[in-house]
């Protein structure tokens, strides 16, 4: 009964983040050519975001007994 909500929590946690870099992406990519003005700090939490998800997605391929 815990693994399935641990699943649940660190899947909606990953899908979050991932939607979150992909909105900083979206943002950088704009104003970096439309404004002239890239979004401070964005490839650092871009690598943050990036080692979060290494982090919460790595339990839920070893408890689904999965490949990464």
């Amino acid at each position: 009964i815990y693994v399935a909500w641990l699943e649940g929590t660190l899947g909606v946690a990953a899908a979050a983040i991932l939607f979150a870099m992909m909105l900083i992406t979206v943002v950088d990519v704009v104003g970096r050519y439309l404004f002239d003005s890239p979004l401070p700090a964005g490839y650092e939490l871009i690598q943050f975001g990036m080692a979060s998800m290494v982090f919460l997605v790595l339990p839920l391929v070893t408890a689904r007994g999965e490949n990464v």
